[in-house]
């Protein structure tokens, strides 16, 4: 491992030899692979052979950890990952008024009540079903 991109590492990684898959294309491809170290902020994921992966994909381990990652480098078979910070969150606007807010990990923070919370899941609804089309 190049010592340079071991010193850009905000957090430290965990040696680990855990399974998982990329998973990407709207969850309709998914590529095997193995977990050779992990921390809270990213990972170095390794594949049976070199292949290209998108630049953010959903890392799903055997465990039943699901992380969303950006690809940060590439060596060979080897990618380094980007956790993609839920630090910020979530939060759906609307004409300026925030209708819903996760946090980091998905939790609700603020949501809609009564007839507003209807309406948010509708216009959802809607959105999801023109980016089918579209996709």
């Amino acid at each position: 491992m190049d010592e340079a991109r071991e010193e850009r590492r905000q957090q430290p990684r965990r040696r680990t030899l855990k399974g998982g898959q990329v998973v990407f294309n709207n969850r309709h491809s998914t590529v095997d692979c193995t977990v050779r170290n992990i921390s809270e902020g990213g990972a170095l994921v390794v594949f049976p052979h070199q292949i290209t992966v998108p630049d953010t994909f959903e890392l799903n381990l055997q465990d039943g950890t699901v992380r969303a990652c950006r690809q940060v480098w590439r060596a060979g078979a080897a990618i380094g990952v980007a956790f993609v910070s839920a630090e910020r969150g979530l939060e759906l606007r609307l004409d300026g008024e925030t209708l819903l807010r996760l946090g980091p990990a998905g939790d609700i923070r603020q949501a809609p009540r009564g007839d507003a919370r209807r309406s948010v899941v509708l216009a959802l609804q809607r959105a999801l079903a023109a980016l089918e089309q579209a996709s």
